[in-house]
């Protein structure tokens, strides 16, 4: 019999053979194009001068505009997680995002969790479509910063695309290659991380990687983005994202794209909760 999980859902937890579905997040943009020659693999080995607050404020909101400067996108993942004492286990994904925050992501392996489907329409608002049951449940406000069973993301990470909304600038660095802002979680904003670091690839004006901090300034989690693809002039993105959770023993998580498509135009209705019940 395979592993259980539990998903939050309401007031009340469902009980689901396999592992809770998982929405596209943040930063998982493009793939396709040329493979881009990569940065000093020791970006912060030379001096870093120390900028402007304006200048951070500035450079992460031009990272936000790199992440989202795409229409549409349609694509599959392998979703690799370690799993203690064992071999890692691998989920399929099928993933279409439109804008800062719409997302519907369908399982489509191994087959404990295939047509497992989640919908994200806001950080607010997410579902989850369970075919066992052939019912929708909501994603509790509380559960957002849970682990999503076994893999190193949680809810909250998995549905954020953008930053400069809930994180403020409050210092930056550059070296010829990177700039390292500092950011904090602005006041009256509900996130579970009181501080990030991101280290963004001044060619690719995104991340290449992320750190998480508790309100003690103790690191959690580090995301660390590799194999930048630029399919399109000004929009590259990492193939390769992979989370550590250092509170776990370094347990990891890796996203490993597989296939996109730009830009198709699909129809609005795939963010629809009678689509996500009911399929294609």
């Amino acid at each position: 019999m395979s592993r259980l999980a539990y998903l939050a859902c309401g007031a009340r937890a469902v009980r689901y053979s396999g592992i809770a579905t998982l929405v596209f997040f943040g930063g998982l943009l493009l793939l396709g194009g040329d493979v881009v020659a990569g940065p000093n693999s020791d970006p912060e080995a030379g001096k870093m001068e120390k900028r402007s607050l304006a200048e951070a404020t500035k450079v992460l909101k031009q990272m936000d505009d790199a992440i989202t400067r795409s229409k549409d996108l349609v694509m599959e993942f392998d979703m690799v997680v370690q799993d203690k004492d064992k071999a890692p286990r691998s989920y399929g994904m099928l993933v279409h995002t439109r804008g800062e925050d719409k997302r519907h992501t369908e399982f489509l392996y191994p087959g404990d969790v295939k047509g497992l489907k989640m919908l994200v329409l806001s950080r607010q608002q997410m579902y989850v479509y369970l075919p066992s049951f052939r019912k929708i449940r909501r994603i509790a406000t509380h559960a957002r910063a849970q682990s999503m069973f076994g893999s190193d993301y949680t809810y909250d990470e998995m549905s954020t695309t953008t930053y400069s909304g809930i994180y403020q600038a409050t210092a930056m660095s550059e070296s010829p290659t990177h700039y390292l802002v500092d950011v904090v979680r602005r006041p009256g904003q509900v996130a579970p991380y009181a501080r990030l670091q991101f280290r963004i690839v001044k060619a690719y004006q995104v991340p290449d990687r992320i750190v998480y901090f508790d309100e003690s300034g103790k690191r959690l989690k580090t995301e660390t983005r590799s194999k930048f693809v630029c399919p399109k002039k000004d929009i590259c993105s990492a193939d390769i994202m992979r989370m550590v959770d250092h509170t776990k023993n370094d347990h990891w998580t890796e996203m490993r794209r597989k296939s996109l498509k730009i830009d198709t135009g699909f129809p609005e209705t795939v963010f629809s909760l009678r689509r996500l019940q009911r399929g294609r």
